[in-house]
């Protein structure tokens, strides 16, 4: 079924644009044009800063998803990493690593909205899709061979085009999903 491929693509892209970001992101605060820290620092960023946005933005996600519907916030949310994702690629110095951390606080919500939206607006048996969308994940793995390739060949900031494209197919995967009538009823 197609919206079920749809919702496969996203929830990889949405796996490998969080991943490759992580997987960049402490050389990235690392380059003196951007915040200069030491590997130490850096990591301490990536962890308290970007998953600890995660963690924050997913317990407010939650608290959101009681009173806003689920597509209206994976819009939000997708459209507000690709555009930081684009500070990185256009900026430097703090406003581009900033910019780079606050993605995780975005990326928070969108596993289990993409997951959900996914189920609920197909007809599909529940544990073939749930299967299928499991098995997008290892998708995900070529978008960091894709940031690994461009910040070889060109640089770090540049390596954002590639989750930036990702979360713009998120957003547009929201925007359908947002105008899919729902085929389950939540549980």
């Amino acid at each position: 079924e197609k919206w079920a491929v749809f919702g496969a693509i996203a929830i990889g892209l949405y796996v490998g644009a969080e991943v490759s970001i992580a997987s960049v992101m402490i050389n990235f605060l690392g380059q003196s044009e951007i915040l200069g820290l030491s590997t130490q620092s850096a990591g301490s960023m990536l962890a308290y800063i970007y998953w600890g946005g995660a963690l924050i933005g997913r317990f407010l996600g939650s608290a959101i998803l009681t009173r806003v519907r689920a597509p209206l916030l994976l819009i939000v949310c997708g459209i507000s990493a690709a555009i930081l994702c684009l500070i990185v690629i256009l900026k430097t110095g703090p406003l581009a690593g900033y910019a780079a951390l606050g993605v995780g606080f975005f990326n928070s919500i969108m596993f289990p909205i993409i997951f959900t939206m996914t189920l609920r607006r197909t007809n599909s048996p529940q544990p073939a899709i749930s299967g299928l969308l499991c098995l997008a994940i290892s998708g995900g793995a070529l978008l960091a061979l894709g940031v690994g390739r461009i910040a070889d060949i060109a640089n770090l900031n540049l390596a954002f085009i590639v989750p930036m494209l990702a979360y713009l197919f998120i957003f547009s995967f929201a925007i359908i999903g947002n105008r899919i009538k729902p085929i389950r009823l939540a549980k």
